[in-house]
C-alpha cells in the first residue's frame, strides 16, 4: 500500500508540475 501510495503522489507531483510549467509558458506568450 505505501508503495502504491508513493506512486501515486510522483504521478500527482508530475503533473502538477506540468501543469505549473504550462501556466508559466502561457503567461510568458501572452506577455509577448
Amino acid at each position: 500500500v505505501a508503495k502504491l501510495l508513493e506512486a501515486i503522489s510522483k504521478i500527482v507531483d508530475r503533473a502538477q508540475e506540468q501543469g505549473v510549467g504550462r501556466r508559466k509558458s502561457a503567461a510568458y506568450t501572452g506577455s509577448m
